[in-house]
């Protein structure tokens, strides 16, 4: 899915991803962890006078990117419903979150191995946030 005009694509993030986590990186400005950063809150973006240059959302079921290039937003949606433990990374933040990403392996013949199955990274999505106090077990961080 891709938009052209950054209006829809603040009413697609305000209207489709509540009850996600994620953040928003406009091209203006740093990142405001009040405005720009949603865990645990109401997704409310503003159409500001900058361009939205990405964000990533999630839910315990879909991770969706949306990614300025060439004038156009381009909205990417990974199924992460059945996403092992083993294949999330956390990685540390300036804020009082970590990240998490989510790497996504698919098994392949490689004729380097033989021809036998092979895992292969094919993805890196977003997978939510993690209190840095609570730790990884914290049952309500994303995923």
């Amino acid at each position: 899915m891709k938009f052209q005009d950054q209006n829809k694509i603040v009413d697609y993030i305000n209207q489709n991803l509540q009850g996600y986590d994620g953040l928003v990186q406009f091209s203006h400005r740093k990142t405001d962890a009040n405005k720009d950063i949603f865990y645990k809150k109401k997704v409310e973006v503003e159409n500001e006078n900058g361009f939205i240059c990405e964000a990533y959302f999630c839910n315990d079921e879909k991770s969706v990117s949306i990614k300025m290039l060439d004038g156009e937003w381009f909205i990417n949606e990974i199924d992460i419903a059945n996403i092992s433990k083993d294949d999330i990374v956390i990685y540390e933040t300036n804020y009082n979150l970590n990240v998490k990403m989510v790497q996504i392996w698919k098994e392949e013949k490689d004729e380097k191995c033989l021809g036998f199955g092979v895992l292969k990274l094919k993805n890196i999505v977003f997978g939510g946030f993690v209190d840095k106090d609570k730790g990884e077990d914290d049952d309500n961080s994303t995923l």
